[in-house]
């Protein structure tokens, strides 16, 4: 192999990184700005576009488009979406998690039980480790179910006594979630007391999240 085609292989090698780079950056561009002008149209355009399909794989592109519907509160999409990821998409099992686990906040947000306990015997059936902690958010906050005071406390405690797993930022919304669950409870069974104490103590730590209104509900 002679100097010149040495060189031509290594500006092929080099465009081969630096192309789908420059791709991704523009077409993510595109779709931010789509959705920063609140313009669907345009974002599903993008999405569904040439380049959009060589900048990613072909889960993310219809992940952030069931973001979007739900973004969008389409519920029906939402259902069309999260069954075509599912039934026709050769995805991987966490990734069907990942999906089944959006989907299931959406109908939770939403008080939609049947939709939600649905989404939540998939997830069972295939074995998830996060079947456990989806259960009790579910029982919490669709049943009313006041059967995990203490079993909260006690992850409280854990993630106080391995501090440093996670950030802080991220253990006190964790621990502000799990306070506000607490005082749910407490609420169901009528002692107020302890309900507006830790309601107030979960909106402390949750202040700024996406938690901050659903607590200030409850007070």
């Amino acid at each position: 192999m002679n100097i010149v085609s040495i060189v031509l292989l290594i500006v092929l090698i080099f465009l081969s990184f630096l192309i789908p780079i420059f791709l991704r950056r523009h077409v993510w561009k595109k779709l931010s700005l789509a959705i920063d002008q609140e313009d669907f149209n345009d974002y599903f355009k993008t999405l569904d576009s040439f380049m959009s399909k060589l900048s990613f794989p072909a889960y993310y592109r219809e992940n952030i488009r069931l973001s979007a519907y739900i973004t969008q509160n389409k519920e029906s999409m939402v259902k069309k979406q999260v069954r075509f990821m599912i039934e026709e998409m050769n995805l991987k099992p966490e990734e069907k998690i990942q999906v089944l686990e959006k989907a299931f906040y959406y109908f939770m947000d939403k008080k939609d039980g049947k939709e939600a306990f649905d989404i939540l015997c998939k997830i069972q059936a295939m074995n998830s480790k996060k079947y456990d902690s989806m259960k009790i958010e579910y029982e919490i906050l669709i049943e009313k179910k006041a059967n995990y005071i203490d079993e909260l406390k006690k992850q409280i405690e854990r993630i106080e006594i391995n501090k440093g797993k996670v950030g802080q930022e991220e253990q006190n919304i964790i621990i502000g979630y799990y306070k506000y669950l607490i005082g749910l409870q407490y609420g169901y069974l009528q002692n107020n007391g302890e309900k507006k104490r830790f309601l107030s103590e979960a909106l402390k730590l949750c202040e700024g999240t996406g938690y901050e209104n659903q607590i200030k509900k409850q007070m």
